[in-house]
């Protein structure tokens, strides 16, 4: 498994121009169905994918059954969070999420997480974007909703971890992230 993370403020126009004409149709319509901020987000999500396979190999990108992001030969999983974008590439499922840190509410915390979470939570004050972005992480990589997540317990031993596969969560700075492969 391959993964990176970088400011969109690190693509130039002219790549991302030129990452967008290799897409497909489909994945064009898709960032064009996008507003603002958010199809820039998508685009560059894309040109850092295209760093690491090659930008001929970006328009085999394609969605699967299930809506993720797929080349013919590979897994990926794509994540944006304000001025970041982070790409995760791997021959099995993988799912990578990342967050900058923002105020959250309580009742928030109360509704995502299990009581070892909550636990874990009253120890560590900014441990709830860990656990948020290996939740997302996991629902990516496994293509499950939402509640299968919430209703999972991410905690083992007092430490957060993916219930399945292998996963790693670091931080830098205010930005967190989480990467899952099956």
């Amino acid at each position: 498994m391959n993964f990176t993370v970088s400011a969109i403020s690190d693509f130039g126009e002219d790549e991302l121009r030129r990452i967008y004409s290799l897409l497909s149709p489909a994945q064009q319509e898709y960032i064009n169905a996008k507003p603002g901020d958010k199809a820039l987000q998508s685009l560059a999500a894309r040109a850092l994918l295209a760093r690491i396979i090659g930008e001929q190999a970006i328009s085999s990108l394609h969605r699967d059954r299930d809506g993720r992001p797929q080349l013919k030969d590979r897994h990926v999983s794509l994540s944006h969070s304000d001025n970041f974008v982070a790409v995760a590439v791997g021959d099995r499922p993988v799912g990578i999420d990342i967050q900058l840190k923002r105020f959250v509410c309580e009742k928030t915390a109360a509704r995502v997480c299990c009581r070892e979470e909550t636990d874990f939570l009253q120890s560590s004050p900014d441990g709830f974007f860990t656990l948020w972005t290996l939740k997302e992480a996991y629902i990516k990589a496994t293509s499950t909703g939402f509640s299968k997540a919430v209703n999972t317990c991410f905690i083992k031993d007092g430490v957060p971890c993916s219930p399945e596969g292998k996963n790693f969560h670091t931080r830098q700075g205010d930005l967190f992230i989480s990467v899952i492969e099956l």
